[in-house]
């Protein structure tokens, strides 16, 4: 009790739950782990709690107080002249930014966050950098960049072994594929994505995935199956309290307007109950065989 080798388990401990969609029990274990961390003085740990609360709170849809904790985040490691510290927590920032549709605000500290990063000359910490500027690319409609930025990250992960940047890495290439109009790629991307969320257990990115592959569905005519898994998608991430990302919106509102555009309304109710009232594992099974129409 009242150790630093304790806060540093409540931390890890969050982040695990977080990782698996458990946030109440993630904000809780935080929520301890700072507490500790005040009470010890150590500034930099409670630095490191802030920015995962932020983390927590952005996959609730909580943006106005992830923001908060993010920039508290950010003054602590500026205060400490830890740069590698200041480095997550503008990378954090920026891919909030990124969600709240502000790329000019995202690409400035992010660029910051890069040069930091690739100061340190560590891989694993290029990954995240790489990714978020893929973000911005994607959300400004550059694809070739944001496809390079991606598939950059994808070979230091897979030579890292890092199994979680690998699976959203093939999600975020999978959504590069739907915007180019290019669905037989994103089938691809989205369900070797989907395979390994689910072996990591990562609901959140389930979900997604589903949704993606639920999109290509409904954009190849098959209307009752998108449905059927926008249905079930919803259902799991009312589960796990994480609510479609508001940058997501539009393309998600997008697809289940033409998932819909072939079904009568009490029709489309029906599959959609249907979806929400399927296992996950039934579900997981019917968005790996979704297919592009010949």
């Amino acid at each position: 009790e009242g150790t630093a080798a304790r806060a540093m388990a409540l931390n890890a401990a969050g982040t695990l739950a977080s990782e698996q969609g458990d946030y109440g029990q993630a904000a809780a274990f935080y929520d301890a782990g700072l507490a500790l961390y005040r009470a010890l003085g150590d500034t930099r740990g409670t630095a490191r709690l802030l920015i995962n609360q932020g983390t927590v709170m952005k996959y609730q849809g909580e943006a106005a107080r992830a923001s908060d904790l993010y920039e508290a985040g950010v003054h602590l490691a500026r205060e400490l002249e830890d740069p590698s510290l200041l480095a997550i927590a503008l990378n954090n920032v920026g891919t909030l930014a990124i969600e709240q549709q502000n790329t000019e605000y995202a690409a400035v500290v992010l660029e910051e966050s890069v040069a930091l990063k690739r100061q340190s000359g560590t891989p694993s910490s290029l990954i995240f950098a790489l990714i978020n500027l893929g973000e911005v690319a994607r959300s400004r409609d550059d694809f070739t960049r944001a496809t390079d930025c991606y598939e950059e990250a994808l070979v230091l992960s897979h030579a890292l072994g890092d199994r979680s940047h690998v699976a959203l890495l093939h999600y975020n290439l999978g959504l590069v594929a739907r915007a180019q109009n290019n669905n037989g790629r994103a089938v691809t991307e989205f369900c070797q994505s989907l395979v390994e969320e689910h072996d990591l257990g990562n609901k959140r990115q389930i979900a997604a995935n589903i949704e993606g592959l639920a999109g290509v569905a409904a954009c190849s005519g098959q209307f009752e199956q998108a449905s059927r898994l926008f249905g079930a998608a919803e259902h799991l991430r009312e589960q796990i309290g994480a609510p479609v990302p508001a940058a997501d919106r539009a393309g998600y509102d997008r697809d289940i307007a033409q998932a819909r555009s072939s079904l009568t309304p009490a029709r489309a109710a029906a599959v959609w109950s249907q979806g929400r009232a399927t296992a996950p594992e039934t579900a997981i099974a019917e968005a790996l065989a979704v297919r592009v129409a010949a």
